[in-house]
């Protein structure tokens, strides 16, 4: 009986008629009532979808204005932070018998350096780092740390001491390694793609805003390498030197 309402509804927003049905010819089933008929008419109103109002305009929320928020340096990364946090530390929930056993502390180590910090790092080659930004990350593979080895802030435990127990690899000295990777890849990049294009685009006109300036991504890259860094990134071996310079101005103060 539904696939008969159906196929009325169809011919109706066809503009066809249906055939009326031959004389002396019965419905094989009564008509659905009570709960059947809820159900019925439930699933019709779903099969018929209305269509939706094009807009030429992005909305708030849709694809197209966060990209343009990304591109344009009005976005900050708080809320992808806390997604990376938040996932961080559902990687390290699965896998916490694992830290919990008895297992050695090197084994333990490389786990989280290959299950863990990837899934709190992905992304990050995209990110304008500030301090604040990366001192969350820090307290919170401090706090997966203390978990490893089975204490607490009441222990009183320096983290220096809780790093050398531990040994894991620095969140923060990883996030600058991989992107002053990814700036380098940019920069030698010669296939005319839109990584290189969208670095060197100003779409600012005008006067600015009243207030500081928003953090850019080139702002960390361009106090260690220069105006030119693109230049320097041509050559890999001075690239690869200037790194270590990179990854010290936000590890110094961890």
């Amino acid at each position: 009986m539904a696939n008969e309402k159906v196929g009325l509804l169809m011919a109706r927003q066809h503009g066809r008629q249906p055939a009326p049905p031959s004389p002396g010819h019965s419905p094989p089933h009564p008509a659905p009532t009570g709960v059947r008929a809820y159900s019925c008419q439930h699933w019709e109103s779903r099969l018929i979808v209305p269509p939706r109002p094009f807009s030429a305009a992005p909305s708030e929320h849709s694809c197209d204005a966060v990209e343009l928020k990304n591109l344009t340096g009005r976005s900050n990364f708080d809320k992808e932070v806390a997604r990376r946090i938040q996932l961080g530390w559902a990687a390290f929930g699965k896998l916490r018998d694992v830290f919990s056993s008895n297992i050695p502390q090197c084994l333990k180590t490389r786990v989280f350096d290959q299950c863990v910090l990837p899934v709190m790092t992905y992304g990050a080659e995209t990110w304008s780092l500030t301090v604040g930004l990366l001192e969350r990350l820090r307290v919170t593979q401090r706090a997966m740390e203390r978990a490893m080895l089975g204490v607490s802030l009441r222990d009183r435990i320096r983290n220096t001491e809780i790093r050398r127990r531990t040994k894991v690899t620095d969140i923060a000295g990883k996030i600058c390694k991989l992107k002053w990777q990814w700036a380098g890849h940019i920069a030698r990049r010669t296939d005319n793609r839109w990584g290189r294009k969208v670095l060197e685009w100003r779409p600012r006109t005008g006067r600015r805003s009243v207030g500081r300036p928003h953090t850019r991504w080139t702002d960390d890259i361009v106090r260690v390498a220069g105006n030119r860094w693109m230049q320097v990134a041509s050559c890999r071996s001075l690239w690869r030197s200037k790194g270590e310079a990179f990854v010290q101005q936000w590890t110094s103060s961890g």
